[in-house]
């Protein structure tokens, strides 16, 4: 049984768009389309924007070209700030998923003062995902991957990850666990130190290796072959370098139990490895139950 059949994991049902009139919205609009369309949910396309017959017409031609024509009742135009207009209407529509399109990598100016996509992202209590080169064509999912870590909030973005990404033809699902080795002891006397800290080492990867396998045992992933990887180095940035390395095209992860602030990015919190240069396509998975919006 599926986590969603079982219950773990809700369905998708509502999937908001941000939608400029460009066309990169098209891509964007078409993206969204195919995940609905691919969950059984309802898109809700958003404009953040003043609400005028020449942009109502402009944003009906962009739907209209990048999914057919589904009707204005799945339109939205809404004046104000993108970030803030996506996150108060994702909280008005009860969305599952918010999808906006994100450049690849986010300058050192607007690391700081955070670019559109971004702070979605960060500020919104909805599960959201950045799509770095939206496509009109519609492309197959070959390569997901999981970034976990051994707690209850990545057993639960892991059930989702396996509910997600069956509907799009995925075949694999990478489960990607980081993790850093005990420092050496300073001052090693002799040879037989070394070994003797080469084999605490061996064996404490051993036991890392141990306790992935054994927390995702319990997991249905049922039309998927899992392959999981243990990745030695900084927490964050090894399973963004990996992904890289090896072509994922997107990288789910658990969103933070708070809302991400400056101090996250000075200090940097894990997730914001991953989003100062998205690796590939990039959904922070958010659990409605556990949503919290208290600032840092």
């Amino acid at each position: 049984m599926s986590p969603v059949a079982a219950g773990i994991i809700p369905p998708i049902r509502t999937v908001l768009a941000s939608v400029s009139l460009s066309e990169r919205g098209i891509a964007v609009a078409a993206e969204t389309h195919r995940i609905a369309r691919a969950h059984g949910a309802n898109a809700i396309f958003l404009h953040a924007g003043e609400d005028t017959p020449g942009v109502r017409d402009a944003l009906d031609g962009i739907i209209r070209a990048a999914c057919g024509d589904i009707g204005v009742a799945s339109v939205s135009i809404r004046p104000g700030k993108v970030d803030d207009v996506v996150c108060s209407c994702a909280e008005e529509y009860n969305a599952d998923l918010i999808v906006a399109g994100a450049l690849q990598r986010e300058g050192m100016l607007g690391y700081y003062i955070g670019s559109v996509a971004r702070k979605i992202a960060r500020k919104a209590q909805r599960s959201v995902v950045l799509i770095t080169a939206p496509s009109a064509e519609s492309r197959p999912l070959r390569a997901p991957a999981v970034r976990l870590d051994i707690d209850a909030a990545s057993k639960e973005a892991l059930a989702f990850a396996a509910a997600f990404v069956l509907p799009f033809g995925a075949e694999n699902l990478h489960v990607l666990y980081e993790y850093e080795l005990p420092a050496l002891r300073a001052g090693l006397e002799d040879a037989s130190d070394i070994r003797e800290e080469e084999q605490v080492q061996a064996q404490f990867e051993a036991e890392e290796e141990a306790r992935l396998h054994a927390f995702i045992d319990d997991i249905d992933f049922s039309g998927l072959t899992v392959h999981a990887h243990c990745l030695l180095g900084r927490r964050g940035v090894q399973a963004s370098e990996y992904c890289v390395a090896k072509g994922f095209d997107l990288l789910i992860t658990a969103a933070p139990r708070r809302r991400l602030g400056l101090l996250d990015k000075i200090f940097q919190h894990d997730v914001e490895y991953a989003l100062e240069s998205l690796p590939c396509d990039f959904l922070m998975f958010r659990p409605q139950a556990t949503a919290d919006s208290t600032e840092v």
